[in-house]
């Protein structure tokens, strides 16, 4: 495993300069050597910007590249990043930035009609915005804060400190800061790549937030095994479907709402849309059994393929596509992870468990004293170690 996050972009830029990581839906694209220098140069930026490595950078932008670019640019300066959903608003926002002591918060200054670069001022937070009214061409630099590279100091050698700053749904309670570290974070893609085989032959879209933790998940399965990602900042049901399609799809996912969209345009079309589908995989919420089984007759899948993770220890585990029981379960641990059932709750330990909360009051109650984390979930485990999730902890 290469030691850092931004080691692992800077060698699959070296192996595999021209291999395309990602593109959006403006016509844009970006390559493993272009990932690694626009990255340097934002992180130029945020130096001219005053911020240094242990500096801790929020930011809240739409899936583009720009998106992808951040997170490797905050790995390369070895700041501490703090993704947030694009949708959160003054509460939520302040609620973080306050928590966690935002040196810089970076936001678009107004997108899908609110005004970002507002809220920052009213939150006294500073910040740094820029024009995402307008939407980009092929050639539109990215629309991120830019410096001379030679300024830049060493990149970081160390894997284990806390490098990003994620914040939970709140199911329970105020949303929870969950700490990781890069070995984490590298880790959050092996369950992914192992069990869904991407290879560089695959084009997965992504039309959720990129902020999640999803998000980085997916960006080291990019690096690791080549899917392109197709990044989509809107999801529209009636039109989007149709604007993936164009870009070839092998894997589409991950909730039912997208499902359903890409059942009807696909009927639209006469089936002659989604015409490269190997899979479905699904997160979050249960697919319903009518909606899975529309999938299997349309797409000719064996099914939404279960996958499961939580922030505080993301992609934990996924079914294979071939897997004896799709739809049903979520499949066994995945590398590195091991999971037990205590009391009906599942348990998990291995390498991508977060490091704590950032309210370190909550940490005794997320752990048992021999060191597992309590995910709050009832699950049960067959004697093949599948795992499926059946309720949750009231």
């Amino acid at each position: 495993m290469t030691e850092t996050l931004w080691g692992l972009v800077a060698s699959v830029a070296d192996e595999h300069p021209n291999r395309v990581v990602a593109v959006d839906d403006y016509g844009r694209s970006l390559t493993s050597s272009q990932l690694r220098d626009e990255a340097e140069s934002v992180a130029a930026g945020l130096v001219e910007l005053g911020m240094s490595p242990g500096s801790i950078v929020s930011w809240q932008l739409p899936t583009t590249l720009e998106s992808a670019v951040m997170l490797a640019a905050c790995a390369r300066l070895g700041v501490v990043q703090n993704p947030i959903i694009p949708m959160l608003r003054h509460a939520e926002v302040g609620h973080i930035a306050g928590q966690i002591r935002t040196d810089l918060l970076i936001v678009p200054k107004q997108w899908r009609g609110f005004d970002h670069e507002a809220m920052a001022a009213e939150l006294g937070l500073r910040s740094w915005s820029a024009d995402y009214e307008a939407s980009p061409t092929a050639s539109t630099p990215m629309r991120l804060p830019s410096g001379d590279v030679s300024q830049l100091p060493a990149p970081p050698t160390t894997n284990d400190d806390c490098r990003w700053i994620y914040f939970s749904s709140g199911t329970t309670a105020a949303p929870k800061g969950v700490r990781h570290n890069d070995i984490g974070a590298i880790a959050s893609g092996a369950s992914l790549s192992e069990r869904l085989g991407f290879g560089p032959t695959d084009v997965y879209p992504i039309a959720w937030p990129f902020t999640h933790i999803g998000g980085i998940a997916m960006l080291v399965t990019s690096l690791n095994t080549g899917v392109r990602l197709v990044l989509f900042d809107v999801f529209d049901p009636a039109t989007t479907a149709d604007r993936m399609a164009t870009h070839g799809p092998t894997m589409l996912g991950s909730a039912v709402p997208f499902f359903r969209a890409f059942l009807d345009a696909e009927r639209r079309s006469g089936s002659a849309l989604l015409t490269n589908v190997r899979g479905c995989v699904g997160g979050g919420a249960p697919i319903p059994g009518e909606v899975n089984q529309d999938l299997i007759d349309t797409f000719g899948v064996a099914g939404v393929v279960g996958a499961y993770g939580l922030t505080e220890f993301p992609n934990c585990t996924c079914e294979w596509f071939d897997g004896p029981h799709v739809g049903r379960d979520v499949g066994p641990a995945g590398p590195g992870v091991e999971a037990r059932v205590v009391d009906r709750e599942l348990q998990l330990r291995g390498t991508q468990c977060f490091l704590g909360y950032v309210d370190e009051s909550l940490n005794a109650a997320a752990f048992t004293d021999d060191g597992w984390f309590r995910t709050g979930d009832l699950a049960e485990i067959d004697e093949d170690k599948r795992i499926r999730i059946v309720g949750r902890l009231k």
